[in-house]
C-alpha cells in the first residue's frame, strides 16, 4: 500500500484522509503484513511455480511478485477450483 495513494483520496467534496487516519491505516498494513510474513510465507521457487514440488493454495496466495503468483496458480489450478 502506497502512502501516496491514501493521502492523495478524495473521501468527498474534495476532503482528504487526515494524516493521523493515514499514519494508522499504514501501520496497521504494515502490521498486517509481517503477520502474513510471519505465518508461513515460504520462499518461492521456479519449481513450485512448474509443479514440480508441492504447494499449497496458502503458500502460492503469498508469493510476494503478481506474475510469479499467477504462473503458480496456473500450475495448480486444482488448488482453485470450487467443489460443487
Amino acid at each position: 500500500m502506497k502512502r501516496e495513494f491514501l493521502e492523495s483520496l478524495d473521501i468527498g467534496g474534495g476532503a482528504r484522509l487526515p494524516k493521523a487516519a493515514v499514519e494508522a491505516i499504514m501501520a496497521e498494513h504494515g502490521r498486517s503484513v509481517q503477520a502474513a510474513q510471519q505465518a508461513g510465507r515460504v520462499r518461492f521457487t521456479a519449481r513450485m511455480a512448474d509443479g514440480g514440488e508441492p504447494v499449497t493454495r496458502e503458500q502460492i496466495m503469498a508469493i510476494p511478485d503478481r506474475a510469479r503468483r499467477r504462473k503458480a496458480i496456473a500450475n495448480h489450478l486444482e488448488l482453485f477450483e470450487k467443489e460443487n
